[in-house]
């Protein structure tokens, strides 16, 4: 369920809009609380790190990774990259175990993985096994309502793995194109208050509940209930 407590939002951790400004192509992100847009373009790659709460919290801000670039929870050999101090560079047999919040009222920002002529935008994931937000990779609060013009967007041929679950409970979803999710987890799921197939819209999804390789929470049974708590 939701939990408002689980951050304090009113101090910015980190500047989304500085990532990738110094003209570098990888940067390493820390859990924390983001602010301003975060966009990912062409040719670039954040990685992930799984450290403290191991919770990214966007607050009134977008997050867009455009075609070509990369959010992923692993770091290759050939990205030639060091962990700070504190953290263990994650690798794709060991990856990153995160939870990415999207919150905020005043301006609540949407997710958006973007493919043209044949490049894609690639999003990796996978949820947290404990603590808060156990089992939800990315989520947006409940009371960020969109305006009548945004959704959640995978675009062509968006690239999105994740192991674990995707929840958007009062937004809606929109997969253009064809658009691929879920395609290589053991356990995933996607609850949105809507989703919408538009255009020439394929949209495959691998249904995974296999939470024991996956490492996860259990997902509901079809008769038990859930419920939205704050």
């Amino acid at each position: 369920h939701w939990t408002d407590a689980a951050k304090d939002t009113s101090v910015c951790d980190h500047d989304a809009t500085a990532l990738f400004s110094g003209g570098t192509s990888i940067e390493l992100l820390q859990p924390g609380v983001y602010c301003g847009d975060f966009e990912v373009k062409s040719g670039d790659t954040a990685v992930l790190l799984e450290g403290g709460d191991s919770l990214y919290v966007f607050v009134d801000n977008d997050i867009t990774i455009q075609a070509g670039g990369t959010v992923r929870n692993f770091a290759l050999p050939a990205d030639g990259l060091t962990a700070p101090a504190g953290f263990t560079l994650p690798t794709q047999a060991d990856p990153a175990e995160t939870a990415i919040i999207m919150t905020g009222t005043t301006s609540p920002g949407v997710l958006s993985v973007k493919s043209t002529g044949g490049n894609q935008g690639d999003l990796w994931l996978k949820a947290k096994a404990t603590g808060t937000f156990a089992g939800i990779a990315i989520s947006q609060h409940p009371s960020s309502v969109l305006a009548s013009n945004q959704t959640h967007l995978v675009t062509g041929g968006g690239d999105v793995e994740i192991n674990g679950i995707v929840y958007f409970p009062t937004q809606p979803l929109k997969v253009t194109g064809g658009g691929t999710i879920g395609n290589t987890a053991d356990q995933f799921a996607i609850i949105a208050d809507t989703i919408e197939v538009q255009g020439n819209g394929t949209l495959t999804i691998k249904i995974g509940a296999d939470y024991s390789a996956a490492g996860l929470p259990e997902l509901p049974e079809s008769a038990e209930m859930v419920r939205l708590s704050e």
